[in-house]
């Protein structure tokens, strides 16, 4: 198992290092995906879980003036440090939560309290490290359902990995998230400016459709590779899901074209 799937890791990391620190990349490389997205800013209401020591909803708070933030570790040293820090910026708040094995009724009550789900939520590493885990495939459609449940209808999530779209895009198209899912690549920053591009990481956008959107969706854009529907599953057939996105993601059609991994 990855360390990074290991809570008892980042609290021993965070405990011995108050400072600030953002994964993959900066405020600065997201800001012109997020800003046409996060409108009006006034009324957005933004969950960003996973949040760590980031920067991120402080400089959304800063530069986008948006208020209402909601920011979630499992953590509860980073998210005291993180509240501390941010302790200016009083319409934000700091919870602490595991979003794996926190039940979704216990879930909607702490994070939504009024019954006021959230317009929009960012991941920025957060399902990269429960794939690096134990059950790793299971434990993150259990959070994505989650975060699906939190979102408006309309709303987005938005999640930035280091995953290319053969290894993230099924587990963001299962059919119960109800989510038409959107690829960019965005280059890694380079640190002087001599520096050539190393690579990508890779941004998806989900916006939250209705179920009945969700099945035309998935009859236009769901076919896998051998004539099977991606997104058709239930919550009985985990051990069929993961056999399936092996089959594809190992298969020799797949590693001749590449193309043929379907990215909207």
């Amino acid at each position: 198992m990855s360390k990074y799937a290991d809570p008892d890791y980042w609290e021993e990391r965070y405990r011995s290092n108050d400072t600030t620190y953002d994964w993959y990349v900066p405020f600065d490389s997201l800001e012109p995906i997020l800003r046409p997205l996060l409108q009006p800013p006034e009324q957005v209401r933004v969950l960003i879980v996973g949040c760590g020591n980031s920067r991120l909803s402080a400089s959304l708070y800063d530069e986008l003036n948006i208020r209402k933030i909601t920011n979630v570790d499992v953590s509860p040293t980073v998210i005291a440090q993180m509240e501390r820090r941010c302790k200016n910026m009083t319409e934000m708040q700091w919870i602490c939560c595991d979003l794996v094995n926190t039940s979704p009724e216990k879930l909607l009550a702490l994070l939504c309290p009024n019954d006021y789900l959230f317009d929009f939520i960012i991941d920025k590493g957060f399902i990269d490290a429960i794939l690096g885990g134990h059950n790793s495939f299971h434990n993150v459609y259990t959070v994505t359902k989650n975060l699906s449940r939190l979102l408006k209808k309309g709303g987005r999530f938005l999640s930035v990995s280091y995953g290319s779209p053969e290894t993230r895009m099924d587990h963001f198209r299962r059919r119960r998230l109800f989510f038409d899912v959107e690829h960019k690549a965005i280059e890694k920053p380079m640190f002087n400016s001599t520096a050539t591009t190393t690579g990508h990481y890779h941004v998806y956008i989900m916006t939250k459709l209705g179920e009945k959107q969700t099945a035309i969706a998935v009859g236009d854009a769901g076919a896998a590779l051998d004539g099977t529907t991606v997104s058709g599953d239930s919550d009985d057939d985990e051990d069929d899901f993961y056999d399936r996105f092996m089959m594809q993601t190992t298969s020799p059609t797949m590693a001749a074209d590449p193309s043929r991994i379907h990215t909207l």
